[in-house]
């Protein structure tokens, strides 16, 4: 039995067909070869903390409390609690007297102590009891936070310590402990 000219017409097709049928089982092979791959890797991101110099430098733009957040911050990611506790203690001890202390400091004391001393105090606390720069770069486990976020979490401080200081102002001029000229 002969079938004329569709004997080419067939093999075509079941060439096309088989083609067809390798290039999907390669195709997909490839992706179940790659989701088996990224199933089986283990996604990593190392622990974020802030360095001893991103800690000074808010501190002494923004203010003590951002130094109290940040040095907290590092001490709950690196697992130790009971400093954190101890850093929002002090810190807010520290926040409290220097809330209440700055409307009678003198007209004419140097505005620039307070900042270098919490920036220095919040260095030393970080590179003695947290991590430093190097360190944290050498280490798989830990990475940096980013300047911006820094920045912002700064600035949002410093709002709310400017808030807290107009706060005991206020309080100070209704008792009549202060007078505003």
């Amino acid at each position: 039995m002969k079938r004329g000219g569709l004997g080419w017409g067939y093999k075509i097709v079941a060439i096309c067909k088989n083609i067809f049928i390798i290039s999907y089982y390669f195709i997909n092979a490839n992706h179940l070869q790659e989701f088996t791959i990224m199933e089986q890797a283990k996604v990593y991101t190392p622990t974020q903390i802030y360095t001893p110099t991103q800690i000074a430098v808010s501190s002494f733009f923004f203010g003590p409390l951002a130094t109290v957040f940040f040095l907290n911050r590092n001490f709950v990611e690196l697992d130790e609690s009971e400093k954190a506790n101890k850093i929002i203690v002090f810190g807010g001890i520290f926040i409290l007297l220097l809330l209440v202390i700055l409307p009678f400091l003198p007209d004419n004391f140097p505005g620039v102590v307070i900042p270098i001393a919490t920036g220095l105090t919040g260095r030393y606390i970080a590179e003695n009891n947290q991590m430093s720069k190097d360190e944290i770069e050498d280490s798989p486990n830990y990475g940096f936070h980013s300047n911006w976020k820094v920045l912002g979490i700064s600035l949002l401080s410093m709002i709310i310590f400017v808030i807290m200081m107009a706060t005991i102002i206020a309080i100070f001029y209704v008792l009549d402990f202060i007078s505003l000229h």
